[in-house]
């Protein structure tokens, strides 16, 4: 997210963590086939890959103030999962239908529940993204209505084991901040729901932002 998040008492940031989840779903705009679990291999955390685009541009030399504490913790750090091409097009079509005179669909609007249910990842990818979090000792706290996003919390030092970055302080403009200083990595297994996508400006549904990490905060 590119927006700052409000000041925290006690010096607590809750870390803008957002990263991006390619899900290969394929639906019409008016039904929906039959989806199958994407993640079927084991999760090797030697082999990893790099998720490009996702360091804010504050975050550089002349702002870093070194790392933070491995102990401080980011609250409610997000994990946005992102629809593949065909499945983005899917639901765009019914959003524009539901704006269409005439159309059939003109003013039926979903819900976050129903959005998840036909273009939302598959249940499984969901179990496997969250077991993967907490066998790293992050602590999941929600799934979004539409199954598009998990909110998770967790020490800097297990994000920065986790996601293979590092977290700092930064000072911009006087005012103190965390970021992550470099692309987060993931497991190569989890290559067929893990990417980056470019940012959508829909804006319809806070579940629906396209892929991105890095976590850019106000803190005391």
């Amino acid at each position: 997210m590119n927006s700052l998040s409000p000041k925290m008492s006690h010096g607590v940031t809750a870390c803008a963590l957002v990263l991006g989840l390619l899900l290969g779903v394929s639906v019409e705009a008016t039904a929906v086939t039959a989806r199958q679990p994407l993640i079927n291999g084991r999760i090797d955390e030697t082999q990893l890959v790099t998720l490009p685009g996702n360091v804010r541009p504050e975050a550089n030399a002349s702002h870093d103030r070194g790392p933070i504490a491995d102990s401080m913790p980011l609250n409610h750090l997000q994990l946005v999962l992102v629809r593949p091409a065909e499945l983005e097009a899917a639901l765009e079509e019914y959003m524009q239908s539901a704006q269409t005179p005439g159309s059939r669909n003109y003013h039926v609007w979903l819900t976050a529940e129903e959005i998840g249910m036909k273009y939302g990842p598959d249940s499984d990818d969901i179990a496997a993204v969250r077991g993967w979090l907490e066998l790293h000792g992050l602590q999941v706290n929600s799934v979004s209505a539409s199954g598009m996003m998990i909110d998770f919390s967790g020490t800097a030092g297990q994000v920065t084991e986790t996601f293979k970055t590092e977290i700092h302080s930064l000072d911009v403009n006087g005012e103190r901040h965390t970021a992550n200083m470099r692309n987060p990595q993931v497991p190569a297994a989890l290559a067929p729901v893990a990417g980056i996508s470019s940012p959508t400006t829909s804006g319809r549904d806070h579940d629906e932002a396209r892929a991105h990490f890095h976590g850019y905060d106000t803190h005391a």
